[in-house]
């Protein structure tokens, strides 16, 4: 997996870019199936149509973690992608829908840790209940918004408080003091949200 901010650090541009890129490919095996991820941190490295189309045109890759979170973004992103090997899978809650509609593979983010099960089915049935999965898109729309405080202790705490998983909540990039009884109160929020969404899912009609 390649994190596309570091094949630019300085944010100079495609031409470096992908002059880094074509470099680094020559010196890894070729049978080995790549992926970028468009990781926000240092800072957010977007792929452009050019890198895009390079993508899909060298062979080597399969997969890309989107993070532009912009619907029209995605809808270009995906057109450009279609009908070749390269996958795109969303790691942005509230626009999920809108790009599986337009094709994307799936999801890739944060919210995984918290609700598997309800982004399966979304997956899994967002054509077959459509008005199902509007409601379910937007609890996990407004769901997601819980991804910027203290994470990973968030999940850590859900999964352990939760989910019954034998879990500290210490990590290396969030310190747990910063995990505050008001995060811990919308993780409870969170949860029993889910489990209601889970029950509706679960209905004949509405």
């Amino acid at each position: 997996m390649l994190v596309s901010n570091r094949l630019d650090i300085h944010n100079q541009g495609d031409r470096v870019w992908l002059e880094n890129a074509e470099k680094l490919l020559s010196k890894i095996n070729p049978n080995l199936v790549l992926g970028i991820y468009e990781c926000p941190m240092p800072y957010k490295r977007l792929l452009s149509k050019e890198i895009l189309n390079w993508c899909k045109e060298t062979g080597r890759f399969r997969f890309i973690k989107d993070t532009c979170c912009d619907p029209d973004m995605l809808t270009e992103r995906l057109n450009i992608l279609r009908n070749s090997n390269v996958k795109l899978f969303n790691a942005n809650g509230q626009t999920l829908l809108h790009s599986l509609r337009e094709g994307a593979a799936g999801y890739s983010g944060i919210m995984a840790n918290f609700h598997p099960d309800l982004l399966s089915w979304l997956f899994d049935n967002f054509e077959k209940e459509p008005e199902k999965a509007e409601t379910l898109s937007d609890f996990l729309s407004m769901a997601a918004f819980t991804e910027s405080p203290a994470y990973p202790c968030t999940a850590k705490y859900y999964l352990g408080r939760f989910e019954g998983f034998d879990m500290d909540i210490a990590s290396r990039s969030s310190h747990p003091q910063n995990l505050t009884s008001y995060q811990k109160l919308i993780m409870e929020q969170m949860y029993r949200q889910s489990n209601k969404l889970r029950e509706f899912i679960k209905k004949d009609s509405f």
